[in-house]
């Protein structure tokens, strides 16, 4: 199966997903004044993020050999089950940013069921074929930043949520799987993003140094770009 076919395929999962993340967003976070032409155009954004991450997440994994962990063509089922966990993180992420832009929050009922799937997802990978060396990583990398943003947490005295903390632990573990380079361009990239934001804001007058900002958003986009940073290098 050639990259763009794996890609196709993943973009129309992508879809389907966005009904699955579309009843996670309502459940935890529902937006009663948007009606008529509004819920529309916003299912369709969702529709079309989900999709569009699918494709693109499963084009990278494809073209680059499952990050070097499992080439589809001679690790197929690593590779599947290897991407999964990439996809599954990805719809996490979706339904995580909106989540957390609405009520500041990043719900347990949706983050620990993905951080043990994505877990038992890798693992898997490894023994159909993938590199043990590889999840080994990814368990590190999960773990140090669970620790790191339970620190923050802890001298900031709550500036960073708990939710944000486990979260951390799902990302750490994503990037690690791809790479070392992959969790440092995706932390930096989260903590830029997320300042860059807070100082745009700040200089609109619609924050000051005392407000809030949600900082799931941030990590789901660092994510995505450690991840494709790590791609870039395969």
């Amino acid at each position: 199966m050639s990259d763009v076919v794996i890609a196709i395929v993943a973009v129309l999962c992508g879809f389907a997903v966005g009904v699955a993340i579309d009843r996670a967003i309502a459940r935890e976070a529902p937006e009663p004044r948007v009606t008529g032409r509004g819920r529309t155009a916003a299912h369709a954004a969702l529709f079309t993020a989900s999709g569009g991450a699918f494709g693109i997440i499963a084009f990278l994994s494809a073209r680059t050999a499952g990050f070097g962990m499992a080439a589809p063509g001679e690790l197929p089922v690593a590779f599947t089950l290897s991407t999964g966990a990439l996809l599954l993180v990805a719809a996490t992420s979706i339904a995580l940013t909106v989540i957390d832009v609405r009520t500041h929050r990043l719900p347990n009922a949706i983050v620990l069921p993905a951080l043990g799937a994505t877990t038992a997802l890798l693992a898997a990978s490894c023994l159909f074929g993938a590199l043990w060396s590889a999840f080994a990583r990814a368990v590190t990398a999960g773990i140090v930043l669970f620790l790191f943003f339970a620190a923050l947490r802890f001298v900031g005295r709550g500036a960073m949520g708990g939710g944000d903390v486990k979260f951390a632990a799902l990302v750490g573990l994503v990037l690690g799987w791809g790479g070392w380079t992959a969790v440092l361009a995706g932390v930096l990239a989260a903590f830029l993003l997320g300042g860059l934001v807070g100082l745009a804001l700040i200089l609109a007058r619609r924050a000051d140094r005392t407000t809030r900002i949600p900082f799931g958003p941030f990590l789901a986009a660092g994510t995505w770009i450690g991840t494709i940073a790590e791609g870039a290098t395969v």
